[in-house]
């Protein structure tokens, strides 16, 4: 392989494992803060004992991925120097300012941690806020940092707004279907009629905010594409299979590109895009014929995109149907309680499919218009012994993270007494 192809696939891969981390360390402290809330204002000591279980779980993501962007670092200095060259003048104080978020986040878990049992509840609530300042902070300088690279013309632009409010939303709301599909899993155990109780109400709530948290996704996904539209026409260009420039230009499900540049194929709605990009049918669409064949994004993000929006769908039912049921029931029948399980993951696919998105869709540009991906590569680096110590980091990384989310569990389980 190219060494080009393999550092890209490298740090694509490394980024996409890091990624799944970054949303867990986000979305759990979001979590615990509501639920230290509900637990204040029910004055329920499950509910507390559930925010315990968060909290472990809390730790491990954000200690694991402490790990995971420190791996990624050396890779950007051993693989990617010139990209760090090009960006430093201009973001380089992103990395800095992220860094100081971490310390407010790692201070006030070990606070949290620290005064457990030891305050009453709304202190405890009060102190998990900060957290989220921090989890939040981190998020917004690393995703500013990728905003630029996509739309460079200024340090902040309205890409970074739609970037970094989508990322962040979508990573809370990868966290909660993880957590209802946990609670989901636990209550197909026997359990008394209190703690099924407890357990339904929880995957209730769990749901709502779910519901809530895809309601604001969606908003946010439209704001983005019409962003896109504008600062990045080649990304939705090659996202929709537009090969042609012009007004009511179709959404495409499906489909090729052939040879000759000609989309061809699939499920075509006339003036959709136009629409949805220019909110008028009459709206100009930039298509894949107004950029260099050598510029054009691979394609593939097209069939990617699709299959986010298949799973987008799938979700939302999901969700809608959960909310349904406990809402009218106030339970959830044993059969759509098994199917939660392995839909716990959609969060995450979705999380990652929106990640290859992005990044492939900027191709052949690392930082669009200012450098070429082949430009970024360090030249003469050792990619393949790279390769092999990075992949055995992560598989130690990987495989010590799932260890201390079942020690932890179990031993949550233990000292709280929890059947469930």
């Amino acid at each position: 392989m190219d060494p080009l192809d393999a550092g890209r696939q490298l740090i694509g891969h490394s980024l996409a494992f890091h990624i799944i981390i970054v949303a867990l360390s986000i979305g759990l402290p979001f979590l615990i803060s509501i639920f230290e809330w509900l637990a204040w204002r029910s004055n329920s000591e499950r509910l507390r004992g559930f925010v315990r279980l968060l909290a472990k779980w809390a730790a491990v993501f954000v200690i694991g991925g402490v790990m995971s962007g420190t791996i990624i670092a050396l890779q950007f200095s051993t693989l990617w120097a010139p990209f760090l060259d090009a960006s430093r003048p201009e973001v380089g104080k992103f990395f800095q300012l992220e860094g100081y978020m971490f310390l407010i986040e790692a201070a006030f878990l070990s606070w949290y941690f620290a005064t457990m049992k030891q305050v009453g509840t709304r202190k405890h609530f009060l102190i998990s806020l900060p957290i989220n300042i921090g989890t939040i902070g981190s998020a917004f300088f690393i995703t500013a940092v990728n905003a630029w690279m996509n739309n460079p013309s200024a340090q902040f632009t309205t890409t970074t707004a739609n970037e970094i409010s989508h990322s962040v939303v979508s990573y809370l709301f990868s966290t909660t279907l993880i957590v209802l599909a946990f609670v989901a899993w636990r209550s197909l155990h026997k359990q008394s009629k209190p703690t099924m109780t407890f357990i339904n109400k929880l995957m209730g709530q769990l749901s709502i905010i779910a519901l809530v948290l895809m309601g604001t996704l969606g908003v946010l996904g439209h704001q983005s594409a019409v962003d896109i539209g504008n600062t990045q026409p080649h990304k939705l260009a090659a996202i929709e299979l537009l090969d042609k420039t012009g007004p009511n230009a179709p959404m495409r499900i499906g489909g090729e590109m052939t040879d000759t540049g000609k989309a061809e194929g699939g499920i075509v709605i006339p003036g959709l895009l136009s629409i949805l990009a220019g909110y008028s049918p009459e709206a100009v669409v930039k298509g894949l014929d107004q950029i260099p064949r050598d510029k054009w994004p691979p394609l593939v993000v097209h069939a990617l995109f699709d299959i986010k929006m298949a799973l987008v769908g799938l979700s939302t039912a999901l969700i809608a149907l959960a909310v349904f049921f406990y809402w009218r029931y106030k339970s959830f029948p044993r059969l759509f309680r098994t199917m939660l399980i392995p839909f716990g993951v959609l969060g995450l696919l979705m999380v990652e499919l929106g990640w290859y998105i992005t990044e492939l869709g900027r191709q052949s540009w690392t930082i669009v218009g200012k450098q070429l991906t082949a430009d970024a590569f360090t030249v003469g680096a050792n990619i393949h012994n790279s390769i092999i110590v990075f992949v055995l980091l992560f598989g130690v990384l990987g495989l010590s993270t799932l260890f201390a989310l079942s020690y932890a569990t179990k031993h949550w389980r233990n000292t709280e007494k929890q059947s469930w």
